[in-house]
């Protein structure tokens, strides 16, 4: 069975850091509900990459656990809607994590999930329909076991878009701390390393 903490999720929930006073922990696993109680949700996934419009926050540490293992496409909370569509449309996402503030730049034929009160709920909007508000429960995190001196998985777990071209960091390159030579998402210094580190962000 592979090491669960060599997939950046689980490896965040374990480092018991904290983002926005929260722990991250409790944040994956509300992310993990979510894909537990949307069946739209994860029929969405299932049709393509998500996307996360967030600012680096709670709020995208719960869009990474709900991401269900797929890749997931950053992008710039400050892009217009014109660019958004076409970074959405260069990596054929299907799902957008964002808040209410972004929502109106997602094109409508995307399902946009609305993180505003995660972790407590969230909202799900299919394509041309009215959100759905999902309940999340109460998370005080996840117990989890694995071998913490393991690297990271090779698979791919974020995207982004470098000028016309389609980029990816695998678990391992996000889970290392030396600097990757290309350009990276800023949320990769920003937030998920100091998370790994167990660090408050």
């Amino acid at each position: 069975m592979a090491n669960p903490l060599s997939l950046l999720p689980y490896a965040i929930a374990a480092s018991d850091g904290r983002v926005g006073g929260r722990s991250a922990s409790a944040l994956i696993a509300a992310g993990l509900t979510l894909l537990q109680r949307s069946a739209p949700l994860v029929r969405s996934l299932a049709s393509g990459p998500p996307a996360i419009l967030l600012p680096h926050g709670s709020a995208f540490v719960a869009a990474i656990g709900a991401c269900d293992g797929h890749p997931a496409l950053v992008l710039d909370p400050a892009l217009d809607a014109s660019t958004i569509r076409s970074q959405l449309d260069l990596a054929s996402a299907s799902v957008v994590f964002t808040e209410t503030v972004y929502a109106d730049r997602v094109p409508s034929d995307r399902l946009i999930v609305l993180l505003d009160d995660a972790p407590r709920e969230t909202q799900v909007r299919p394509a041309g329909a009215l959100p759905k508000r999902v309940d999340l429960g109460s998370h005080v995190g996840l117990a989890l076991e694995g071998e913490r001196d393991t690297g990271g998985s090779e698979a791919a777990v974020l995207l982004w878009v470098d000028g016309e071209m389609l980029r990816q960091l695998s678990h391992r390159d996000v889970m290392s701390s030396h600097t990757i030579g290309a350009r990276v998402p800023a949320v990769v210094e920003d937030l998920l390393r100091p998370l790994l580190r167990g660090e408050r962000c």
